[in-house]
């Protein structure tokens, strides 16, 4: 049963010549894998397409890649317009393969000209080339090197050695499993980039609105099980978020943590999950760490902690409250550019512009008049008198569901 489900995967990922084997040291044909090999090779590739949204991707297919071949070491190059750069490595640094030292760097340069696999020895190329300081990191070892590749492009390249003796060399049809093997991996690293695309800031690593209240959602659940608590930390910079330069963005995420996942709001505001602190004091005493090594790095307007329970709303309405309550005037921006684009006479746009306006500011204020009236700069007889003009209801501003909201903003 799979050894047909085998071939049914080669047929389908038309993998029947792709990417013959360069054999450097053999000219010998790959063994035919067993049944149980084929088993595993299946099962491996069913995992793929669960790492397309997984944090440690680069690291997990490795691992996959090792783990299928019994190989002791490896890495993961990543291919990109300026070269290429190692994404994972498993039981050896990277320091360890580049440099002056390292022959790994040019049996890469091999496999990106010639879009082959290469399997091959530290004996093997010693016999060829005589000996060289700089295959020290290869003696005594077997390798293959295998590209990941779409028909249009080199993604990547995995880099897999282990021990070159009888018992522990690389078994021949390893070279047959990896080159069924890596097709897969391209389309999940194809995915994965669409998938990066679509829910990350243009040349940040920080999520877009829609996919961070995910990630909210999940400390909900993770929480609700006994996890422990969490508070949403907002920033405000002052600058749209497109007129940042990459090297920035990655200064913010180093400043910010490594470790947590930030999101964008409105283009200007950074907001990320701060967990871990065992008392609202530390959470407290975080963000404000945070907040003051970002201003060192970055101008910043303002911010806000907002630490929520379950019973007040949910993340769509937490990112709604920081987003009020640190760029109020965003919204009303997106109102006006709406009303701009509708079929309104002069007049009722002015009188749907200006309940609006009214309504934010109630809503900011949560009801008092006096407040709302000092944030749209008018007497309060006459803000109360516009409130009855557009048959506003206070009371509807100011419910028990906004005091206990605007119970949980603290301002730092």
């Amino acid at each position: 049963v799979f050894r047909e489900d085998y071939e049914r995967l080669k047929r389908e990922a038309g993998t029947r010549t792709a990417f013959p084997a360069h054999e450097r040291g053999t000219e010998a044909a790959p063994a035919a894998p067993s049944s149980m090999a084929l088993q595993d090779l299946l099962g491996k590739i069913s995992r793929l397409n669960s790492l397309v949204t997984h944090e440690n991707f680069f690291a997990q297919v490795l691992g996959l890649a090792l783990d299928l071949v019994k190989a002791d070491r490896g890495a993961l190059v990543e291919v990109n317009a300026d070269g290429w750069q190692y994404a994972a490595f498993r039981g050896i640094r990277p320091e360890a393969f580049t440099g002056a030292l390292s022959y790994v760097d040019t049996l890469i340069g091999e496999v990106l000209r010639h879009r082959k696999l290469i399997a091959t020895s530290g004996k093997d190329e010693e016999e060829k080339y005589g000996s060289r300081a700089n295959l020290a990191g290869m003696r005594d070892r077997m390798a293959i090197l295998v590209p990941i590749a779409t028909d249009e492009e080199i993604l990547g390249i995995l880099y897999l050695d282990r021990a070159d003796d009888t018992e522990k060399g690389f078994l021949s049809r390893s070279e047959s499993l990896l080159e069924q093997f890596a097709p897969h991996v391209a389309v999940a690293w194809r995915n994965r980039k669409t998938f990066l695309t679509a829910t990350t800031w243009p040349d940040t690593t920080f999520l877009v609105e829609p996919y961070f209240c995910q990630v909210v959602k999940q400390a909900v659940e993770q929480q609700e099980r006994g996890g422990s608590s969490f508070a949403l930390l907002g920033v405000r910079l002052s600058f749209p978020l497109r007129e940042l330069a990459g090297p920035v963005a990655k200064d913010i995420q180093y400043v910010i943590g490594r470790e947590r996942r930030v999101g964008v709001l409105n283009g200007t505001i950074l907001v990320t999950l701060l967990t871990g602190e065992s008392s609202p004091q530390e959470l407290t005493g975080t963000a404000r760490d945070i907040v003051a090594r970002l201003k060192r790095l970055v101008p910043i307007k303002g911010f806000r902690l907002l630490t929520p329970e379950s019973s007040v709303g949910g993340p769509n309405e937490w990112l709604r409250i920081l987003k009020d309550e640190l760029n109020p005037s965003a919204g009303l921006v997106e109102e006006i550019e709406s009303l701009a684009g509708s079929e309104l006479s002069l007049k009722d746009a002015k009188q749907l512009l200006e309940k609006h306006v009214i309504m934010k500011a109630l809503r900011q204020a949560h009801g008092n008049i006096t407040r709302a009236a000092q944030v749209l700069g008018v007497h309060r007889p006459q803000l109360s008198q516009l409130v009855r003009k557009h048959e506003l209801k206070r009371e509807s501003f100011s419910g028990s569901q906004a005091s206990a909201r605007a119970a949980k903003v603290q301002n730092l």
